[in-house]
């Protein structure tokens, strides 16, 4: 008895640890990505500044390709906050109108040059039947879209990477990203 006892004070100081050190964790986590958002603020910015000087077309194009990878890399700042956030309980979901065509079409088309630059094919299939307009959460709709694309680029070796949006059998919404 006196052995269960001591396993069970045990496995409740072990539990306190690993708590605290969760939370520390996720404190962290915060904190770094507030740090880091600011100065990245400052690039995308400039970024836009830059946009705005009537540059050449070959600067269009350096341009465009910072901008891009300036906007993935706040998607994933904006990840790691969703992280702690979630860990915190304190995620919470819009209920905007927004244009699902649309948010569709934008994701593909930041992603296709992504796909473009590993020799990879990036399509988009939209259902007959997908409504244009949807209540939800763009952002977070544009989060899971660009890490699952982002993951078929980086594991597909040749060929196309599709995105199809379609309405399931029993209405919710289904995206489907193959390779």
């Amino acid at each position: 008895r006196r052995q269960l006892e001591a396993l069970a004070d045990d496995l409740r100081e072990a539990t306190h640890a690993a708590d605290a050190a969760n939370r520390t964790k996720s404190q962290f986590l915060a904190n770094m990505s507030h740090e880091l958002r600011t100065p990245f603020q400052g690039v995308t910015g400039m970024l836009q500044l830059l946009e705005q000087s009537h540059p050449t077309p070959a600067q269009q194009d350096l341009i465009r390709t910072a901008r891009e990878s300036a906007d993935h890399l706040l998607a994933l700042l904006n990840d790691v906050l969703d992280i702690s956030a979630i860990e915190a309980g304190r995620i919470a979901l819009e209920h905007d109108a927004l244009n699902l065509h649309r948010l569709c079409r934008d994701v593909q088309q930041l992603m296709r040059g992504q796909a473009f630059a590993r020799g990879l094919r990036l399509t988009l299939a939209l259902a007959p039947d997908l409504p244009q307009w949807i209540d939800g959460d763009a952002t977070r709709i544009k989060q899971i879209l660009f890490n699952l694309i982002s993951n078929a680029i980086k594991f597909t070796p040749s060929g196309e990477i599709s995105l199809t949006a379609r309405l399931g059998a029993d209405g919710l919404l289904v995206f489907t990203v193959a390779d």
